[in-house]
């Protein structure tokens, strides 16, 4: 049953029903950061969890008392005597997305004789239960298992695949690309859109086809999907996705031109110059300025490569600069 922290009173008398405290999340899940910071990190389950009476300083500053335990199946890091583990700690309002009875992978720190969440935003990330991994370093460990929970259709919710998904992608190692890359080849539908723009965004081309079909021949994605489809281009920079990119720079929506621009820029490559000259005359002036600086960078002609503020103070002239060596460079 779904409570709020603010409906103390309510909150007290479904204690027992499973309470779900939710926040809005207000920085990206750092997996890698959280195993580091974390004293103990269990696999488990959140067996309980309870709201108490706040003591008056507490209830001056509008926060909550929360109780409640983890049972462990698997101890990743630290030390822990048995296998139920006691969170006592008090939270502000509103600033955690968990439920009794839980799954997942628990990142706690010690507080006394009981532990408390290392992040209250992100206490846990999905996982489900009779998962195996091999035995190793704790963030090897739980890249294994959001590996897994991202494949996992039958055990988790969408959600939850999704909320694995999410922290995954923001490892930046080399384990992490491989998972993403094989379960790329095992999803379908708008789950395997998701994975292939976060290899996109992490400039791994396995998932490039799979954006660029979505973005240049699904007409009835959501405006949210095409925005993060198309802002993952602007992680590329490997010169073998200049001819998608190049397909991407005559789409009809101009974020699309625009991230597209900054990517054919980051190759580095000559082979980007032409798609770059067709968008100095673009509609957008942002995509512009891209073509030009993307020019710039590439020629090495640092004279021509101007900051965003003297490009917007004498535009005609780079532009024209620009057309004139493309006609004669390019043609």
């Amino acid at each position: 049953m779904g409570i709020r922290p603010k409906l103390f009173a309510c909150a007290l008398l479904a204690a027992t029903l499973g309470p779900r405290l939710v926040g809005a999340p207000m920085h990206p899940i750092d997996v890698a950061d959280l195993a580091v910071r974390a004293d103990v990190i269990v696999l488990g389950q959140l067996a309980s969890l309870r709201m108490v009476e706040p003591t008056t300083a507490e209830a001056a500053t509008k926060s909550s008392r929360i109780q409640g335990s983890v049972t462990s199946d698997r101890l990743i890091k630290g030390r822990a005597e048995g296998s139920t583990l006691r969170i006592d700690f008090v939270a502000p309002q509103g600033s955690m997305d968990v439920s009794s009875g839980q799954y997942g992978v628990f990142f706690l720190t010690q507080s006394g004789d009981s532990f408390e969440f290392t992040d209250q935003t992100y206490p846990f990330v999905p996982a489900y239960q009779g998962v195996e991994v091999r035995p190793g370093p704790p963030l090897d460990q739980i890249t294994a298992i959001l590996g897994e929970a991202v494949e996992s259709t039958g055990q988790l919710t969408y959600s939850e695949r999704e909320r694995a998904l999410d922290a995954l992608r923001r490892l930046h190692t080399e384990s992490a690309g491989a998972l993403l890359r094989r379960a790329l080849q095992r999803a379908s539908g708008d789950f395997k859109i998701e994975i292939a723009r976060s290899l996109v965004a992490r400039n791994d081309l396995a998932g490039f086809s799979v954006v660029t079909e979505a973005l240049l021949h699904s007409p009835g994605l959501p405006g949210t999907t095409v925005a993060n489809l198309a802002g993952s281009l602007a992680g590329l920079k490997d010169a073998r996705a200049i001819p998608g990119l190049t397909q991407l720079a005559e789409s009809g929506n101009p974020y699309i031109r625009l991230n597209a621009a900054r990517a054919l820029r980051q190759t580095g490559s000559p082979a980007a110059l032409r798609p770059l000259s067709l968008l100095l005359n673009d509609a957008d002036p942002q995509v512009r300025y891209y073509a030009v600086v993307g020019m710039g960078e590439i020629t090495h002609q640092d004279e021509w490569t101007p900051a965003l503020d003297e490009f917007r103070a004498r535009e005609d002239r780079y532009l024209t600069h620009w057309r004139k060596w493309a006609e004669s460079n390019l043609s």
